[in-house]
């Protein structure tokens, strides 16, 4: 009997259990109701208000409402807080914030579309302001994402102020107004640039007569000009005459920019192993020094691609420039060839006018050519003409 007592017991604790619990509960919350009436006015009367109560009226307060949170009455000398003009436009932007996100991105996608750099980087610092904002208005702000953004935007003022300056208007010279048109603006250099080249290199104006070198053979290779009006011919050590240079496409006497020089380049001695002489009445060069030519242009990559541009076109113009040049010397062989015996013969002359016509020598430029020669344009063209007929004095050299 004992045994079946306390297995009945056992299986009815859980019952009894839980209605001990509902008792509770009910004596607890009959104990609340009778004591919390007395603990609310206790508290008011001794001032102790718990921090939801002080919140709610001040919230109430700032709406208008003179009743605290729990529904009392203010006193009557008790102070009633009103939100500040920050505190309400924060509490704006902080409901608010997503869309200050969202703008943000936009501004991103329009930076990227920018093909312009000083677009780009404005674009993304208004962009980065906005990410700034959005970190900070959390409800637990966050402090090291904005100073990261605060950073980025100190090294886009800095770019930008670089790409501010290169735009700014300037004046310059009329040569320095043409070399810049003619040899740096196509090829992507800023006018400031280009200016901060020409103050660094030291540059300089030279006129040269008909007949004057320029640069001479042995000479130290300290200075690469530019060719601003005349004909400049390439002579070689002996003495002949390679091509002839002239303004536009080319008109470097020289190398621009060569990125592959080695390192010791500018420490050792460079004599120009060739002449330039003016062919033209006059001659006007700018010159600039070769060495700091070379150390501003690789001192920054942007002038240096520009500068990569430039030389290109300069070397592209040189062979475009040299091709009806060589043409010319050939046929002048040629000449000189046919006149060795002391004769030319109508089928030498045949030879000589099918080669003028294939390669697309001019009338004109074939009577300078015979009469650089010492020949007579009149007696060149007649059956069996023999330059021997001539004077010894015109007379061409074998």
């Amino acid at each position: 009997h004992s045994f079946a007592f306390f297995h009945r017991l056992k299986s009815a604790l859980p019952s009894i259990q839980m209605r001990a619990c509902v008792v509770r509960g009910k004596v607890l919350r009959l104990i609340y109701s009778r004591i919390q009436p007395f603990h609310a006015a206790y508290s008011r009367f001794l001032g102790r208000n718990t921090v939801r109560s002080r919140f709610m009226s001040l919230r109430r307060s700032s709406t208008g409402s003179q009743r605290d949170g729990r529904g009392f009455q203010a006193l009557p000398g008790s102070e009633v807080r009103k939100e500040s003009l920050f505190a309400r436009y924060r509490r704006i932007l902080c409901a608010n914030s997503n869309y200050i996100i969202h703008f943000g991105n936009a501004l991103i996608l329009l930076a990227i579309n920018q093909t312009d750099m000083l677009y780009l980087r404005g674009f993304t610092v208004c962009a980065t302001v906005c990410g700034i904002a959005f970190n900070l208005l959390q409800p637990k702000p966050l402090y090291a994402p904005a100073g990261w953004g605060v950073f980025f935007i100190m090294c886009h003022a800095y770019q930008i102020s670089i790409l501010a300056r290169e735009r700014r208007k300037i004046s310059l010279l009329p040569d320095q107004e043409e070399v810049y048109e003619k040899a740096f603006m196509p090829f992507g250099f800023t006018p400031r640039q280009f200016l901060d080249i020409i103050e660094t290199t030291g540059s300089r104006c030279g006129v040269f007569i008909e007949g004057e070198d320029i640069q001479s053979r042995g000479n130290p290779m300290d200075e690469l000009h530019y060719v601003l009006k005349g004909n400049v011919a390439i002579i070689n050590r002996h003495g002949d005459e390679i091509s002839r240079v002239s303004p536009g496409k080319g008109a470097w006497l020289g190398e621009f920019y060569a990125p592959t020089l080695p390192k010791d380049y500018w420490e050792k001695a460079h004599p120009l192993p060739i002449t330039f002489k003016c062919m033209s009445d006059t001659c006007r060069t700018m010159a600039v020094c070769r060495k700091q030519l070379y150390h501003t242009l690789d001192s920054n990559p942007r002038l240096s691609t520009a500068a990569a541009r430039a030389e290109i076109d300069d070397l592209w113009g040189k062979m475009h420039n040299t091709m009806p040049q060589r043409r010319n010397q050939i046929y002048k062989g040629m000449l000189r060839m046919a006149s060795v015996d002391g004769k030319i013969d109508p089928s030498e002359l045949e030879l000589l006018r099918i080669f003028r016509t294939r390669h697309g020598i001019s009338q004109n430029l074939h009577d300078d050519i015979v009469a650089e020669m010492g020949f007579s344009v009149q007696d060149f063209n007649t059956p069996e003409f023999k330059p021997s007929d001539t004077s010894s004095e015109s007379s061409p050299k074998p």
